[in-house]
């Protein structure tokens, strides 16, 4: 799940042009619209796209976030099924779900989700930030989702179906703060953001390798699931804490190394005249997820 949940891993390479010193000014078209993160979780169960395959309509090179709202609903997948169904839309079936009686949904909470990206260049390191993770997870009987609750070390009954809209990405400082607008342009054309303006992840296998040593500590996993950014499909395999919170939450990190190249992205260079700039392959993704039980008999929100 650890994906995720992962090309967002690629984008942070190409904040390497200028010093962090010298940022612009951030854009007031970036500002996120509280409504922007709710309209990404409302019943949406997006499937992952085969490699090369995906076109999810046209946009303009800039992003408000009306634009934004425009990317996610182009690319919604129709007639999502009720929670606790083990298929979606598309036909796919979690093998392990299928078997499974019980089936409970969690969906992505608003406001509780952050993905980061770092990177390094020859002048110096780099860093991505999004806040908006949409998407569900389904889990079946043999996975714990109360506090320090005993749990059988071995494979676990779930499903993961998440993705993140490549405009809420963008360079930061270190400390958080906006970095420069013009390189996040330069990363929205490397991710080909007008024919695939989501990056998308499926969990298809997830093991529980140690339970929880007390109610405040997390169960870790090892996951393994589809990664699709930029026309291409990777497998990724990720190890994911998962922290059961009150009020029926459940909070996910992880974080795993990969490289741009894997998603057929050629990593920044640039010739000037005091020398070469040179963009590292290598990048580290890390998560931070948090999901609340839906409500049985709840309908997915209107679109």
């Amino acid at each position: 799940m650890g994906a995720v949940l992962a090309v967002v891993l690629i984008v942070g390479s190409f904040v390497w042009l200028r010093n962090p010193s010298k940022s612009d000014a951030p854009d007031a078209g970036k500002t996120a619209d509280p409504s922007l993160t709710a309209s990404e979780t409302a019943g949406s169960r997006p499937a992952v796209p085969a490699a090369n395959t995906v076109n999810l309509g046209n946009s303009p090179r800039k992003a408000s976030p009306t634009q934004v709202v425009q990317d996610v609903a182009i690319s919604e997948t129709p007639g999502s099924p009720a929670a606790g169904s083990a298929s979606n839309a598309t036909g796919y079936t979690n093998p392990l779900l299928a078997q499974t009686a019980q089936v409970t949904r969690y969906d992505s909470k608003p406001g509780t989700l952050k993905v980061r990206i770092e990177g390094s260049s020859n002048i110096h390191d780099w860093q991505v930030e999004g806040k908006i993770i949409g998407g569900y997870m389904e889990i079946g009987s043999n996975f714990p989702t109360e506090p320090g609750q005993p749990a059988t070390p071995g494979k676990v009954d779930a499903r993961v179906e998440a993705f993140i809209p490549v405009r809420s990405l963008a360079s930061v400082k270190e400390d958080g703060s906006p970095y420069n607008i013009a390189m996040d342009d330069i990363m929205y054309g490397k991710l080909k953001v007008a024919e695939h303006n989501r990056i998308y992840y499926r969990l298809t296998e997830l093991t529980l390798k140690e339970a929880a040593k007390s109610k405040d500590a997390p169960y870790v996993f090892d996951s393994v699931g589809e990664l699709a950014a930029a026309g291409v499909t990777n497998k990724i395999t990720m190890p994911v804490s998962v922290t059961p919170l009150a009020d029926d939450k459940l909070r996910i990190t992880g974080k795993v190394k990969t490289k741009m190249t894997d998603f057929k992205i050629e990593p920044p260079a640039l010739n000037v005249v005091i020398g070469a700039i040179t963009t590292a392959d290598e990048i580290t993704l890390s998560i931070d997820w948090t999901l609340a039980r839906k409500a049985a008999g709840t309908a997915p929100a209107a679109k």
